[in-house]
């Protein structure tokens, strides 16, 4: 299994749009990132994210780009203070994951 890092794209803030959605920078840094790993030719077979709009946003571009074999979806488990033991327990060791 290879396991994929990605932090979202940069958010507007909270007083712009109270869901954090991708700001127009962090779409198109975003979109960047995916091309790049596109022609790194990196496989995946899911990516994970969590409840957040702008993880939600991140994933659906990175999507795009990398045509996952098996799904996206959102996962509980990705919010800073959760446990990572109890998380990692979850990931199947035979699939190539993105976390978002």
């Amino acid at each position: 299994m290879a396991l994929y890092l990605v932090q979202h794209g940069q958010s507007l803030p909270k007083d712009v749009d109270p869901d954090q959605g991708l700001s127009e920078k962090g779409v198109a840094e975003t979109e960047r990132i995916a091309e790049v790993a596109k022609n790194y030719h990196i496989n995946v077979g899911q990516i994970l994210h969590s409840v957040k709009t702008r993880a939600r946003k991140t994933a659906d571009i990175l999507a795009s780009a990398l045509k996952p074999t098996e799904s996206v979806k959102e996962v509980e488990g990705l919010k800073p203070m959760d446990d990572v033991a109890a998380f990692a327990a979850s990931l199947n060791p035979d699939t190539n994951t993105l976390l978002v």
